[in-house]
């Protein structure tokens, strides 16, 4: 069974060739679920920070694919975090 898609966003990192994602920001995870993704599994169009991305997870818990948000998906999100008094 699949399971659904958390959206998470890009957060820049240090290490070489990783980047870094803020999963779960929104649902009140105590650590927002940061976790460290090698760079090309993000689209390159999706690489800069603050991006928001759909993260897609396997059977087992492990990340799938990473896809960028829609535009009316990210206006949405937008819409939702302005109204919860959230910044960018």
């Amino acid at each position: 069974m699949d399971r659904p898609p958390l959206i998470g966003k890009v957060f820049a990192s240090l290490r070489p060739g990783e980047l870094s994602l803020h999963m779960g920001y929104r649902y009140g995870m105590a650590y927002q679920g940061l976790i460290h993704v090698p760079r090309q599994m993000v689209p390159p169009g999706a690489r800069m920070p603050n991006t928001r991305v759909w993260i897609q997870f396997g059977t087992h818990g492990e990340i799938m694919f990473i896809t960028p948000l829609s535009e009316r998906e990210n206006q949405e999100e937008l819409a939702w975090e302005e109204s919860q008094g959230f910044g960018n």
